[in-house]
């Protein structure tokens, strides 16, 4: 694929939250792709794999001084207004803010656009979990025989978190929803929520024994209405 791509291939990107400069690294190693939709289905391959470990060149001169994310870093109105006109509640995006912000606090990396980069981690979380979960046209009150679905354990392995652990959470995460009658999106979400953080919790405790958490999130539960 020729660089500079074409307008139409960059939107497409845009609209997949995929960085052009990605892209374009991608098409000098994929010189013999010509289609524009088989080069995009390439790429987004390799971004899906890729992509976590991507890091955008900056210029020496005049490049924007980077920070580190601060624990208590808040996306600014700008970010969440470009959010909500992608079609993504806040409420998502506060789900998704704690482990964002522990990830990047790990790898101790500046960066001077926080808001670019929470924008894009919210919208392919977004995707993420739409796909796994289909979401509900009213939100509902938990029912006493809930059970979490097949997919919230796959999530649970491929964070290393053991299943059983969340088995024994259940009744008591069920019983302080149905007391409490608040009605969410998604029992599914607000439970893989909530035992991320009793993981965390567990793991904070007995630091030698359990196992190694890849992703957490805080248990707040004033942010829960309206999630998915």
């Amino acid at each position: 694929m020729k660089t500079p791509l074409p307008q139409s291939l960059r939107d497409q990107l845009d609209q997949l939250s995929i960085p052009l400069e990605f892209a374009e690294e991608k098409a000098k190693r994929l010189q013999d792709i010509w289609s524009e939709e088989a080069f995009l289905a390439k790429v987004t391959w390799h971004w899906r794999r890729e992509g976590s470990n991507f890091r955008p060149r900056q210029s020496g001169a005049g490049k924007a001084q980077g920070t580190l994310i601060p624990e208590n870093w808040k996306p600014d109105d700008s970010a969440l207004k470009v959010l909500e006109d992608a079609k993504v509640l806040s409420a998502f995006a506060m789900f998704c803010l704690p482990d964002f912000i522990q990830y990047w606090r790990e790898r101790g990396e500046s960066c001077a656009t926080w808001n670019n980069r929470f924008i894009q981690h919210v919208k392919q979380q977004s995707r993420y979990y739409a796909r796994l979960w289909p979401k509900h046209g009213l939100p509902s009150r938990i029912p006493l025989d809930w059970r979490p679905s097949m997919v919230t354990f796959e999530i649970l392995d491929r964070e290393k978190i053991d299943n059983q652990f969340a088995i024994n959470l259940i009744q008591e995460f069920v019983m302080y929803w149905h007391e409490s009658e608040r009605m969410q999106y998604s029992w599914s979400v607000t439970f893989l929520h909530f035992v991320r953080e009793r993981w965390r919790e567990n793991n904070k405790a007995c630091p030698k024994t359990s196992k190694a958490m890849s992703s957490t999130d805080d248990f707040d539960r004033s942010w829960a209405e309206g999630v998915m």
